[in-house]
């Protein structure tokens, strides 16, 4: 009778709970839909974009060895394919995978605990606010969370029924959550330690452990290939990781920033792979980069380990703290935005903390659900320590602070705790002192940065004079942050006022005389102007400096190879060929000079000569059909 009553509840609490968790995102993203920012993706969604496209279009070995897990990429390569680019089905699929992840903490806590248990636990889930935020990115958030649960769920039931089949599919979920974020495979000693502190016999346990752990090595096995065989190093998943544990360990982080030391929160891969070939004095391919920024790391750590065990007291109180920390925008722009959105980000991971230690504490009696989440909540949560924390990549841990402060929210309505009152004062106390005060740092948010980034998203969408308003703005608070002047120069060559650009190139170029992209600005500005020897002096300065010289030597490479056309156009060809060979020196491996060289050596009737560098060039690029036409052409014999 009292199973019927449960159900009879269960029926109309489930789907309440479903529909909330949708009407908040859906809310969310439609009081928000007309913020610049909000349908302009930031630097890592652009990257998936990208990434995304070069899949569908079959270019999708250039990003083998994989340089950051590979299973959204794909997803959203399919989402592309079937239904066209644009923001509205991938955020529909992370509306999807929140709810899962409501229906498997439903589960899971019902079925061990209260229905006010299960209540609790997913409103706690559909009402947080990084939940929430997150479902409206173009980012592998939402799944992320939802394989979390999934892998917490199936890791249970493997304990309670013993059997291989959801030993396996364990092993396959840890897979998947792997193939978003890497760090999960530090979850694999729970296959192995979790039966043992529960005291199942080991001839039970032990051949699913194995299973699980086969099933996540053959489920990677494809990936591992791939990368394998791009660089013939054993690489798991991805070759990201090396940067991200030099960014959270090096001298200077404050925990929290995706800064990178020499370049700043801006930096891309070109700018990761210049610093770490300079740190080893080579060129470097994907996995030896990231090895050598694991060594940077490292040596960091060993100049100063008083300083770095101080960073790392400031990372666990980041990853316990109640406030959450952006990542790819500012937290201010979805605040300012919606208010209401700024007491939803306070139901987060500090918020649950000391109730979930309390519902661990009660649930002395489930040792397979207490000590899996707790182990979960460990390990995962230890493995950003080695890197930074943001809550976008603590959010995974969500699914266990949600069960456990299921658990313990209820034991405190009910009383059950209250017969252990001291215990429950002292865990609620120091729950709150790790998770409320300011411990590292009052707030995360940066007015500047939202007032640059919203610049930038209206400069994108072709609204300039809104975006040199905003970038006004930033400039009245800070007229140093970084790029806010090179930006707002773009804008105003887009606006069409070539000298206010100029004017904040150079002011630019006076405040980060380390950087090259303000001069590689005003070089282009100068080529506009057909100031062909003023661009040259530009670029050629620009292409000496560590950050935005790439850029600066390819534009250059072009300005000498179109100056070098032209002189060959008018017949200077002892010009047009000092203008080519420049080139060589400028870029070697490029099959264009030599091509130009070889048609100035045909018109001087230097056919073996031309033959050569025709040859040169298709050496550089074998699918580089003029100069293969070219060679064809020319005769066998003078």
């Amino acid at each position: 009778m009292k199973s019927k009553i449960h159900n009879l509840l269960d029926a109309p609490a489930l789907p309440i709970v479903l529909g909330l968790t949708a009407i908040l995102r859906i809310l969310y993203w439609y009081l928000v839909a007309n913020e610049p920012w909000f349908e302009t993706p930031g630097m890592d969604p652009e990257f998936y974009q990208a990434w995304a496209r070069a899949i569908l279009t079959g270019h999708g070995s250039e990003y083998i060895p994989f340089p950051r897990a590979p299973l959204y990429p794909y997803l959203l390569a399919g989402m592309f394919g079937l239904f066209g680019e644009g923001w509205v089905i991938p955020r529909l699929f992370n509306l999807f995978c929140d709810l899962g992840t409501v229906l498997i903490v439903w589960h899971l806590t019902r079925r061990r605990g209260s229905l006010r248990t299960a209540l609790i636990a997913s409103l706690l889930f559909a009402f947080c606010g990084m939940a929430i935020y997150q479902s409206g990115e173009l980012l592998m958030t939402s799944l992320e969370t939802c394989l979390a649960s999934m892998f917490l769920f199936s890791i249970v039931r493997t304990i309670d029924t013993n059997r291989k089949m959801w030993a396996t599919i364990t092993g396959a979920i840890l897979a998947l959550l792997a193939l978003c974020r890497p760090n999960a495979l530090i979850l694999i000693p729970l296959f192995f330690a979790l039966p043992m502190f529960i005291r199942q016999d080991w001839r039970i346990w032990l051949p699913n452990s194995i299973m699980s752990l086969l099933t996540v090595i053959l489920c990677l096995a494809p990936v591992t290939y791939f990368n394998y065989a791009a660089t013939g190093n054993i690489i798991p998943v991805a070759t990201q990781g090396g940067v991200n544990f030099f960014i959270g360990n090096a001298r200077g982080s404050n925990g929290w920033s995706s800064s990178l030391p020499g370049v700043g929160i801006d930096w891309v891969e070109v700018d990761a792979e210049r610093i770490a070939e300079a740190d080893a004095g080579r060129k470097l391919n994907s996995y030896e980069e990231s090895a050598q920024f694991v060594a940077m790391g490292v040596r960091e750590i060993k100049a100063d380990p008083k300083g770095w065990l101080e960073l790392m007291v400031r990372k666990i109180l980041l990853l316990v703290n109640i406030r959450e920390i952006g990542n790819n925008r500012p937290l201010t722009l979805p605040k300012e935005a919606l208010p209401p959105l700024e007491l939803l980000f306070l139901v987060s991971f500090g918020f649950m903390l000391p109730f979930a230690a309390l519902g661990w504490l009660g649930l002395r009696k489930d040792p397979a659900l207490r000590n899996a989440t707790l182990g979960y909540l460990a390990l995962f949560g230890g493995s950003l320590l080695l890197f930074f924390i943001s809550s976008r990549y603590r959010l995974p841990l969500l699914p266990g602070m949600v069960i456990l402060s299921g658990f313990g929210i209820d034991m405190l309505i009910t009383k059950t705790v209250m017969m252990r009152k001291p215990m429950t004062i002292v865990i609620l106390l120091i729950g709150i002192l790790l998770a409320i005060p300011p411990w590292a740092g009052s707030t995360f948010d940066d007015e500047v940065q939202g007032y640059f980034v919203t610049g930038n998203a209206l400069m994108k969408q072709s609204r300039h004079a809104e975006a040199a308003l905003y970038y006004a703005r930033a400039s009245s608070i800070t007229a140093n942050y970084p790029r806010l002047h090179l930006n707002n120069g773009v804008n105003f060559l887009a606006l069409g006022d070539t000298s206010k650009a100029i004017g904040e190139f150079e002011v630019e170029f006076s405040r980060y005389p380390e950087r090259g992209e303000a001069l590689n600005n005003l070089a282009v500005v100068a080529e506009a102007r057909k100031e062909w020897d003023l661009a040259r002096n530009y670029y050629l300065r620009a292409s000496k400096m560590q950050i935005g010289g790439y850029d600066a030597t390819l534009n250059l490479f072009r300005l000498t190879l179109s100056i070098g056309d032209a002189k060959f156009q008018t017949g200077e060809l002892d010009s047009a060929e000092y203008e080519y060979r420049n080139g060589l020196e400028l870029l070697p491996n490029d099959p264009k000079p030599y091509y130009r060289l070889a048609l100035l050596s045909a018109t001087r009737g230097n056919i073996p000569q031309a033959r050569e560098f025709a040859e040169a060039a298709l050496l550089r690029d074998p699918d580089y059909l003029i100069a293969r036409r070219l060679l064809e052409q020319l005769p066998t014999t003078e």
